[in-house]
């Protein structure tokens, strides 16, 4: 019986330190923990991707909502400066530009934020446009003031 019982014993020891057996059981180990790595990065890598489309969502609601300010600023601006100078030569592009200003925001209106990036390169050009006419004939008033007194 004891020799039955240190054969069995030596075969376990014989079986737990085998080096194919170790290296299978290190492998099982390291496939199972990479394994659960990859799944927990996966997992935060979608996380993340779903936190940045909603911010690129937050983005264009914000920008759209800069750009509806704008374009009233813009009319409201262009509205003062006629009204404070209604013969001024600058009047009947103002004016256009002011109407057209007023279509754009209406029509940006039905936008929605996650629409606006499609259109906004060419909102930008146009403000652009509307804002340096604005800004020239303000600096012609403001130079054209300066001389006369």
């Amino acid at each position: 019986m004891l020799t039955v019982c240190i054969l069995g014993r030596l075969n376990f020891d014989a079986i737990g330190w085998s080096p194919l057996l170790a290296r299978e059981d290190a492998a099982a180990e390291w496939t199972s923990a990479f394994t659960s790595e990859a799944v927990t990065a996966i997992a935060a890598q979608a996380e993340t991707m779903e936190r940045l489309e909603a911010l690129k969502a937050e983005k264009g609601r914000l920008t759209l909502q800069y750009a509806l300010m704008d374009l009233e600023s813009f009319q409201i601006g262009a509205a003062d400066i006629m009204a404070k100078h209604p013969g001024i030569p600058e009047a009947s592009k103002l004016q256009g530009f002011a109407r057209d200003a007023k279509a754009l925001h209406g029509a940006l209106q039905d936008l929605s934020g996650a629409e606006f990036p499609q259109v906004e390169d060419s909102y930008k050009q146009v403000s652009n446009r509307w804002k340096s006419e604005l800004a020239n004939a303000k600096a012609r008033l403001a130079g054209s003031g300066s001389c006369a007194a």
